[in-house]
């Protein structure tokens, strides 16, 4: 990686390790912090801030894209969740709502356009694409793991104030970073064909979304199994909570290594993602109401969904960056993360849930999964034996 590139990735550490810090403890300052909201004011609150949240990306990726350009999105979009985070210190119901009103504004102008840049550093290298998502997603996750866990930790002491401190100041540790990017402009494509494009894009943003849909309505139907794991195990909360991050980063450096040398289609990838996905809800219902569940059997179950993650979520962010006008990867960036967190904040995947059905939840999940990812692998062997035939 170039200086450059790890320059960036490093503002991009420092942000989300911030982002989540501030983010994880949140609902426990409300509620038990000096505001004293209460919980249902508090989680009322919090989700509103997760609405602005996903309504902030795409006007922060059309000012990032149109007018400021990616940089200076990154540089306003970090001061500004620093200032958020900043404010939060004040011990006034004015504050706090500055507070999430500047991490929401400083999201959308910092997440889509990171990406961006991070994809225009690398559209000579289309080979690696993969590979350098895979990378930065497992320091991605790292650096929001780290940060929740420092965060936390001061609170647990008894500062929520040290703790906002801390966070607004990686985040502006990130803002300053994000100064000595070097902005990479996006290069002119002669013979762009906009219908492939949005053809590829736009069917594969679709499938994601289909993706994470499902995964959200299948994982609803995980959690009493999970809740009565960790009943048997009270001593290993922490470690089963955060079983899919402990298994997801070591993955995604492997799989980084291997697809730097041994390249194979983004399609492939998706097609495997949604196979693992589907063994991962099948197995759980052949699980689901037995007393044979065991620690063995859920860190199984995080293999095979942390090894789907790392099929789908990065190879997005590579398709995009591989066929989508580089001019505009900020705005195709946020309309690939825009649909299923909206539609789960409208219509909460939860409603959907029934108590008592989760066997049958989670083969259908595990059913629907499988078909896609058949699909979508069917559909590429036939594209590439239709091209071999020509």
């Amino acid at each position: 990686m170039s200086p450059q590139t790890l320059l960036l990735i490093f503002c991009r550490v420092l942000e989300r390790a911030g982002f989540y810090g501030v983010r994880g403890v949140l609902v426990l300052y409300m509620v038990n912090g000096i505001l004293q909201l209460g919980e249902q004011k508090s989680v009322e609150i919090y989700g509103y801030l997760m609405l602005a949240f996903t309504l902030s990306y795409l006007p922060g990726a059309l000012l990032g894209d149109l007018l400021l350009g990616s940089r200076k999105a990154m540089i306003i979009g970090a001061a500004a969740m620093a200032l958020g985070a900043f404010a939060l210190c004040i011990p006034a119901m004015q504050s706090l709502y500055v507070g999430l009103a500047l991490l929401s504004i400083g999201l959308g102008l910092f997440d889509c356009n990171f990406l961006a840049q991070f994809g225009k550093y690398h559209l000579d290298q289309k080979q690696s694409l993969d590979a350098q998502f895979a990378f930065l997603y497992a320091l991605v996750n790292i650096a929001a793991f780290a940060g929740g866990f420092l965060i936390s930790t001061l609170v647990g002491y008894g500062s929520f104030i040290l703790g906002f401190v801390c966070a607004g100041t990686l985040l502006l540790a990130s803002a300053i970073l994000a100064f000595f990017v070097k902005p990479q402009e996006a290069a002119v494509v002669e013979d762009f064909k906009k219908a492939k494009a949005f053809l590829i894009v736009g069917g594969s943003i679709f499938i994601v979304s289909l993706y994470w849909i499902i995964y959200e309505f299948a994982t609803e139907s995980f959690y009493p199994m999970q809740e009565k794991l960790l009943g048997s195990y009270p001593e290993l909360t922490g470690l089963v909570g955060s079983g899919s991050v402990v298994v997801l980063i070591p993955l995604c450096l492997v799989f980084g290594l291997i697809w730097m040398f041994k390249s194979y289609s983004p399609w492939i990838k998706l097609a495997i993602g949604f196979l693992f996905g589907a063994l991962a809800f099948l197995f759980l219902s052949g699980q689901s109401g037995s007393p044979q569940f065991s620690l063995l059997d859920y860190f199984l179950v995080m293999l095979m969904l942390a090894l789907s993650e790392l099929h789908i979520q990065p190879i997005m962010y590579s398709i995009i960056t591989r066929y989508a006008h580089p001019k505009y990867l900020a705005i195709v960036t946020a309309l690939s993360m825009v649909p299923s967190k909206i539609l789960g904040y409208f219509y909460p995947i939860y409603l959907l849930h029934d108590a008592g059905r989760e066997t049958a939840e989670l083969m259908g999940s595990g059913i629907v999964l499988s078909l896609i990812g058949l699909f979508v692998g069917t559909a590429f062997f036939l594209k590439k034996n239709t091209l071999s035939s020509h």
